[in-house]
C-alpha cells in the first residue's frame, strides 16, 4: 500500500516538474533561427509531462486493482536485473563503439541488441527488428546532420 501511495507521488512530482520545466524553458534567449535553443528543453518538458500523466494514470489503475501489479512485479524483478545489467554493457559497447564503428553502424547494431533483449520471445522478429533500427538510425541522423547542422562520428564510413 505505501509503495503504490509513493508512486502515486512521484507521478504527481514529475507532472509539476515537467510543468515548471516547461516554462522555464521559455526562458532562454534565443537568436532568429529556425531551431533554437529552446525548442529540446520544450520538447522534453512535453514529453516528460505527457509520460508523467501515463505513469499517474497508471499508478492510480493499479492502486485501485489491489496486488495485481505487486505479483506480476515480484516475477519480473529476477529479469529486470538481468536486463538492467546487459543494457548497461550494450551502452558501454556502444559509447565503445561509436568512434571505431560511428554512429550509423554502432546504432542500428545497439538498437538491434536492445531490441532483441527487451522483445518478448515470440516477438522478436529479425526482419522487423532490423527495418525499425536502420529507419530510426537514418531519421536520427537526418535530424542531427541536417537540421540541427550537428556532426556525427563517422567512423569507418567517414
Amino acid at each position: 500500500m505505501i509503495k503504490r501511495k509513493g508512486e502515486i507521488y512521484s507521478a504527481v512530482f514529475f507532472v509539476v516538474f515537467s510543468l515548471v520545466y516547461f516554462i522555464i524553458a521559455f526562458t532562454i534567449t534565443v537568436h532568429s533561427r529556425a531551431t533554437n535553443a529552446r525548442l529540446v528543453p520544450q520538447l522534453a518538458g512535453c514529453l516528460l509531462f505527457i509520460l508523467s500523466l501515463i505513469n499517474l494514470r497508471q499508478s492510480v489503475v493499479d492502486r485501485k486493482l489491489g496486488g495485481t501489479a505487486a505479483v506480476q512485479e515480484k516475477a519480473l524483478q529476477k529479469s529486470n536485473y538481468r536486463h538492467v545489467l546487459l543494457t548497461l554493457l550494450f551502452i558501454a559497447l556502444y559509447i565503445a563503439g561509436l568512434s571505431f564503428l560511428g554512429f550509423l553502424i554502432s546504432t542500428v547494431l545497439f538498437l538491434c541488441a536492445q531490441m532483441l533483449l527487451l522483445a518478448p520471445q515470440d516477438k522478436r522478429k529479425p526482419v522487423h527488428i532490423i527495418a525499425v533500427s536502420l529507419v530510426c538510425t537514418g531519421i536520427i541522423y537526418y535530424l542531427f546532420q541536417y537540421t540541427f547542422h550537428v556532426t556525427l562520428p563517422s567512423g569507418l564510413l567517414g
